[in-house]
């Protein structure tokens, strides 16, 4: 098990965590995702991506993308996907911490979780309060 930076070796592993996120956690929302905007996507993020490789694939991904605050003096990683496949979930922790030091090292002064509001969310919410994190403000989602 090794957690690096995302490398173009791994774009079809990712591309199946993404789908394989896209079923388990978006699907109820309604949300889909078509081949040409998973890829752009994919290449939007991997810039900012980070990966657990075992076995020569790709069994994880933590990915974002940089914003600032209105104020425009901190620089903050917003995440966009934090997925592991499921028989690999353990190791979720070591990519999140091995992102986290990685963003410092870029001068990220903020990371943003995203907590998704499913069948999860108990879960995932005492994991983030364990990590330091503080709830920021709560999205709602409807379709147009």
């Amino acid at each position: 098990m090794e957690v690096k930076r995302y490398s173009d070796q791994y774009a079809e592993d990712i591309k199946r965590l993404v789908q394989e996120f896209q079923a388990e956690s978006l699907a109820e929302y309604g949300m889909t995702y078509n081949d040409e905007a998973l890829n752009q996507q994919i290449d939007a993020l991997k810039h900012s991506a980070f990966i657990v490789e075992i076995d020569g694939h790709a069994q994880g991904i933590l990915a974002g993308k940089e914003v600032y605050t209105p104020s425009g003096n901190d620089k903050v990683w917003h995440e966009v996907i934090w997925y592991m496949n499921e028989n690999y979930r353990r190791y979720g922790l070591k990519l999140l911490a091995y992102g986290k030091e990685e963003l410092k090292k870029e001068g990220f002064t903020h990371l943003v979780m995203v907590y998704m509001h499913n069948s999860k969310s108990d879960k995932l919410y005492d994991l983030y309060t364990r990590l330091g994190l503080t709830a920021m403000e709560t999205n709602f989602i409807g379709r147009l």
